[in-house]
């Protein structure tokens, strides 16, 4: 249902929806504006939708007896590729660049002496070509080359992550129930990772411009503020009903839906 309210400025609205994925329901309800936006300007939204699967999926494996293992502190997942979306990768970016100083220096500094050591270890051109790499065990190569350099996300600070907030959806999916000690040799393959019903990250990989045109993009998070640089979002072109309608559809493995369809707000 969507359920328009008087506002100043552009008219918002109430978007309910239901998102049924792999046995998981969620029903919610998001204040959208009733005007075009970017996929950068829906990523809280989709990044909530997210966690609350994620949620789900947490408590469920705790009503099993399991626990997640990941805690803070444990920063080993934080020296891996991390593979993000372009939209988040721009995101990011500003997210830096509207930091105080000295803290913006400091991290600027980090992404620096980050791709200074891929360069000298001769992965950057590898991992740019992350998202045409077709064959499993060649990402995994990578992968495992990457973790053995050894090089922290720039914002871990004290083996956490300083922007726990805003992280990206993959490192939000990133969990396992193995022993921590595990993640710190990954070509071990002892670390149990957590399954999900549904994967925002992917959804949000393949979002392209949020109009209903697929375009696969992964970005190394080390390499996001010059991605940033390089490839400027679009211009506002899709009402944020409609790209909330797409979403959902992407993250049920669905074409889009017809508005008041299962996984879809309904903007009548």
């Amino acid at each position: 249902m969507w359920q328009t309210q008087g506002m100043a400025g552009p008219e918002t609205g109430i978007a309910s929806f239901q998102l049924k994925s792999s046995g998981v329901t969620i029903q919610g309800e998001v204040e959208l504006p009733n005007a075009p936006v970017t996929v950068e300007e829906m990523l809280p939204v989709f990044h909530g939708i997210g966690s609350t699967l994620i949620q789900i999926t947490v408590k469920q494996i705790e009503n099993e007896g399991r626990a997640i293992s990941c805690r803070a502190g444990c920063g080993a997942c934080c020296r891996q590729i991390v593979p993000i979306t372009e939209h988040e990768a721009r995101a990011l970016a500003q997210f830096v660049l509207d930091m105080p100083e000295p803290r913006r220096t400091r991290i600027l500094l980090r992404f620096r002496d980050a791709v200074a050591q891929l360069e000298s270890a001769g992965l950057r051109l590898r991992i740019e070509q992350l998202h045409q790499m077709l064959d499993a065990k060649e990402r995994e190569r990578l992968g495992l080359d990457y973790f053995k350099l050894g090089v922290p996300c720039p914002f871990l600070e004290d083996e956490s992550c300083s922007i726990h907030e805003v992280r990206p959806m993959s490192c939000r999916e990133y969990l396992v129930t193995s022993d921590a000690i595990h993640c710190q040799d990954p070509a071990g393959k002892k670390v149990e990772g957590v399954y999900l019903p549904g994967k925002p990250s992917h959804a949000l990989s393949t979002f392209g411009d949020g109009d209903g045109r697929t375009r696969f993009i992964l970005v190394p998070l080390v390499l996001s503020l010059q991605f940033a640089a390089a490839n400027p979002p679009p211009e506002a072109s899709v009402f944020a009903p409609d790209m909330l309608k797409r979403f959902l559809a992407k993250l049920q493995g669905l074409e889009d839906l017809p508005a008041g369809a299962e996984g879809s707000p309904d903007q009548g």
